[in-house]
């Protein structure tokens, strides 16, 4: 497969054969495709990135054309070029420790994710020089039309998807199409589907006006809404803002504040555990966990993942595993992931399997607490935080996550403005629409 895409990503239009293609690429590939010793995992998608990155950058040095070059001249200088930046990659990785991130996603140090930056006389330093620029100009980020959040996939393969600037949800048929659900949603943030294929949305408080505060079910035959819960011994919420269900029907939900905090009413920002009796119980709270956000419950409702998203300098942006007990009261937590002193993860899914996959990183920090340390994309790892890959997502901000599509083996993703899919072969995990132990031991049988 990568030999058949490489021509049409390098931007070549070279006869060279597969064979070719194949020779050049097991030649570096080679040393690079085995499990590295400071991460754990596969690195060659991100050596065939470099890969890219080196050969563009030193194509564009030479003064004649690309595909005389390429015919006329055997691999072996592209090889040798290529090979100077998987040399960089492997000094950089030694120095990967548990819990980090791997010192390869730095884009200091790489820059695979992102354009090359400009030089010479397309820098803005060369444009001020020259009078086009004013003194000291700096380009200035204003303002978002659209921040999507919380996509939750029906049974049909509608996804239901919040935006919080336009205070909406939205929802993304099959054919691609995008409607209005609900105008004025009270600033939804999270949703998900219950058992009987209700929409269960977290209605919170930020990007303006109108937030409700409150965890609604909305019947999507009948259009009914029902709040479930607004408030916590009498007051009201922070802002509901991302929310789980269990096999029992339980709905866990976090309580973080972001923004401003004038009028908060609890003392805390928490983890709530919504039983269906209607009875709400506070499982977490600070200073165990500062700030939480996303969250997930495992097949067996065993073990409840949090989300600790702290943009404050020297806040925790870390993911946490507390044991449930049958009755869904966390135990002691246990640390799975610390994404360091870059932007950590917002939302996440769980496969059938309890591997995470968590949203984190971002391109351009929004202030003093962030940095671009960690690339913005889907974090995949183990549940014991052994990170298995990174599905690198162009686009800021990245939110949240959901399965979908037949037996939920399509990932969708929501970023800023934008929605992306991927296929997987592990099935993910939602309550609805069930996919069960039967059914994913026939899947088994016949290939995942």
């Amino acid at each position: 497969m990568c030999t058949a895409i490489f021509p049409a990503v390098i931007g070549w239009s070279v006869p060279l054969s597969y064979t070719s293609y194949s020779k050049l690429l097991v030649s570096f590939l080679g040393p690079f495709a085995l499990p590295h010793p400071a991460c754990g995992w596969d690195l060659a998608p991100l050596a065939f990135l470099k890969l890219i990155n080196s050969i563009e950058q030193w194509t564009q040095t030479r003064n004649d054309d690309p595909k005389p070059f390429i015919w006329h001249n055997t691999a072996e200088e592209i090889i040798a070029k290529v090979r100077q930046g998987l040399a960089a990659l492997n000094q950089i990785t030694e120095s990967a420790t548990d819990h980090q991130i791997p010192r390869l996603f730095f884009q200091s140090k790489l820059g695979a994710f992102m354009p090359t930056k400009p030089e010479g006389s397309l820098t803005l330093t060369a444009l001020t020089t020259a009078g086009i620029l004013a003194p000291d100009a700096s380009l200035m980020h204003l303002a978002h039309t659209s921040f999507l959040e919380g996509p939750a996939a029906d049974v049909d393969g509608t996804v239901y998807f919040s935006d919080l600037i336009a205070d909406r949800i939205l929802r993304l048929e099959s054919d691609r199409h995008i409607s209005v659900f609900r105008e004025g949603s009270g600033r939804a943030n999270g949703n998900a589907f219950d058992r009987e294929g209700r929409l269960i949305t977290c209605e919170g408080a930020e990007f303006g006006p109108g937030g409700r505060r409150r965890i609604t079910r909305t019947d999507l035959a009948s259009g009914k809404i029902a709040v479930l819960t607004d408030r916590f011994d009498g007051r009201r919420y922070n802002s509901p803002n991302d929310l789980t269900i269990d096999l029992k029907g339980r709905i866990y939900f976090t309580d973080p504040r972001y923004g401003d905090r004038s009028d908060m009413e609890l003392d805390a920002e928490a983890v709530y555990r919504l039983d269906e009796d209607g009875k709400v119980h506070r499982i977490i709270s600070q200073p165990i966990v500062e700030k939480p956000n996303g969250l997930a419950v495992n097949l067996d409702a065993t073990s409840l993942y949090v989300i600790d998203s702290n943009p404050a300098v020297g806040g925790n942006r870390k993911v946490w595993e507390f044991p449930l007990d049958p009755d869904g009261n966390p135990g002691k937590p246990r640390l799975v992931f610390d994404f360091g002193g870059g932007r950590g993860g917002d939302g996440m899914g769980i496969d059938r399997e309890g591997n995470l996959y968590v949203c984190a990183g971002i391109i351009t920090p929004r202030g003093p607490g962030e940095d671009t340390t960690t690339s913005p994309g889907v974090y995949v790892m183990t549940p014991t935080g052994t990170l298995l890959g990174v599905i690198p997502i162009p686009q800021d901000t990245i939110t949240n996550c959901c399965f979908g599509g037949p037996d939920l083996r399509t990932l969708y993703v929501v970023a800023g403005h934008a929605m992306f899919r991927i296929p997987v072969r592990i099935s993910g995990y939602h309550v609805y629409p069930e996919v069960t132990r039967e059914r994913w031991r026939d899947m088994e049988v016949g290939g995942r």
